[in-house]
This record gives C-alpha cells, sequence and structure tokens, in this order.
C-alpha cells in the first residue's frame, strides 16, 4: 500500500490578469474591443527637464565662478593692494561698502554651489524631496537677488529690469515644478 497520488489540477482557481492602471504606451485602454487610446505617461528627464538641467549647469559654473572672483577681491581687500583701491577709486564707491557686498556675493554663491550640486545629485537619483529643494533654492535666490540689488549703491547700475526677469525665470520654474505632471511623475521615489 502506497500513499502515492498522481498529480492532478491544481485546486486554486486561476484569477484573471489585472490590467495596468493606465495603458501601455498609448494602447487601447479598453481591450481589443474598442476603447480609447490615450496618451503615455510623462515620465523622465525629457521636456522642460532638459532646460532645466542646463539653467542648472549655468548656474553652478556661474556660482563657482562669482564665488572664486569674488574671493580673489576680498584677499586683495585685505592685503591691502594698490589695484583694489583703483578698482574702488574708478567705480566711486567706498571699500567698505564694496568689501561688504563682495562678502555677501562670495558667502551666497558658495552656498548656491553647494545646493546646486545637492540639487543636480538628487535629480538625476530621482528623488521625491527635489521639488521641494527646488522651490527652496528659487526662494533663496530670490532673496539673495533683491538684497544685492537694494544693497548695491547706484554707482554699480544694478540694473532693474535684469532683475526682474531674474524673478520671473524663478517664478516660472516655480510653477512649472508644482504643477507639471512630468515632475509629478518622474520623482516619486
Amino acid at each position: 500500500m502506497s500513499n502515492y497520488q498522481p498529480p492532478g489540477p491544481s485546486q486554486e482557481l486561476a484569477q484573471p490578469p489585472v490590467p495596468p492602471p493606465y495603458p501601455p504606451m498609448g494602447g487601447p485602454a479598453g481591450g481589443m474591443n474598442g476603447g480609447y487610446y490615450g496618451p503615455p505617461p510623462l515620465t523622465g528627464l525629457g521636456g522642460w527637464l532638459v532646460l532645466f538641467q542646463i539653467c542648472m549647469y549655468y548656474y553652478l559654473f556661474a556660482s563657482i565662478v562669482a564665488s572664486a572672483g569674488g574671493f580673489i577681491l576680498l584677499a586683495m581687500a585685505y592685503a591691502k593692494a594698490d589695484v583694489y583701491d583703483q578698482l574702488t577709486q574708478t567705480m566711486q564707491i567706498s571699500g567698505e561698502l564694496y568689501q561688504s557686498l563682495l562678502t555677501f556675493t562670495v558667502i551666497y554663491t558658495s552656498i548656491a554651489a553647494i545646493y546646486l550640486i545637492v540639487i543636480l545629485i538628487w535629480f538625476y537619483r530621482k528623488k521625491r524631496i527635489l521639488p521641494k529643494l527646488v522651490l527652496g533654492f528659487c526662494v533663496l535666490d530670490a532673496v539673495a537677488i533683491l538684497a544685492t540689488y537694494f544693497m548695491s549703491p547706484s554707482q554699480l547700475n544694478t540694473s532693474i529690469v535684469s532683475t526682474i526677469i531674474h524673478l520671473l525665470v524663478l517664478a516660472a520654474w516655480v510653477a512649472y515644478f508644482l504643477r507639471a505632471r512630468r515632475v509629478k511623475n518622474t520623482f516619486v521615489r
């Protein structure tokens, strides 16, 4: 006598496959018997995010150059170099005021460069927190732009038009990161 039983049909009921929540790559949503064709989901680092990457790399480069240039000018000011004195005399600005503006510029651009490196790293890792970081950076940059505009003496000819354009660009990026479907679909981890 043996306990051997031949294999038989499985006792589990077969479950029908669950359709995806959206049609893959724009295929029919209702199956083969009709339905509609929906657009594929917007994901990935394409679209306007390509322009955002270009802007971030440009801004990172500009921040590094501004930090280095400001640091060199500050070093010349502390070394009491004749070039620094000639520069402030040519601009008809006091050395102390120009030195405080340079100090602010060096500190801000150094912080901005580090912040941008973090943003770019998390951008390529598609982290969920990236839109909030970008919004924080835009607010920080707007405050720095306005502070620089109001701290600058009239001799430096800081243009209100360029300040307004920069603020409008920042507002456009804030609106994009708050509303864009591609941003919501890409940065989900």
